[in-house]
């Protein structure tokens, strides 16, 4: 299985297998049930939500009336494994706000990559020396 790392500034996105590294970011694992990635970028582990139920500027439901996800049946904040109690707004927006964060962290990684490896191969091309022809 793997995951797409998707960098919006360079337009560029990558597969990155469950298990394998790419520069600073360890695709630890991947559970496709709940749209959910782990990985740690620079040895910080995370936790991502791949995909939302909910909108975060919609007003929360009643807790009377749960809400069906569409498609899967579920209701957005329902617990995940037994014994877990859904989460408050508050945490999925920090959770959210982190998400983001980290995404914005992993462009700027791979726009620094992109700089130094185009440095790196001018650099090459400018000592290395022309080849005489036989």
């Amino acid at each position: 299985m793997e995951v797409c790392i998707y960098d919006r500034q360079a337009k560029h996105s990558e597969w990155i297998r469950v298990g394998s590294t790419s520069g600073t970011l360890h695709v630890v694992s991947f559970d496709a049930v709940r749209d959910r990635a782990v990985v740690t970028v620079a040895g910080a582990r995370k936790d991502l939500v791949l995909r939302s139920d909910s909108v975060a500027s919609a007003p929360e439901a009643p807790a009377s009336s749960p809400s069906v996800a569409a498609g899967d049946g579920s209701a957005p904040n329902s617990p995940g494994p037994a014994g877990t109690a859904p989460q408050s707004a508050a945490k999925l927006l920090h959770d959210q706000t982190e998400a983001r964060m980290l995404v914005s962290d992993l462009l700027e990684i791979g726009v620094q990559q992109r700089k130094a490896y185009q440095e790196a191969k001018q650099k090459a091309a400018a000592e290395a020396p022309a080849q005489p022809a036989n």
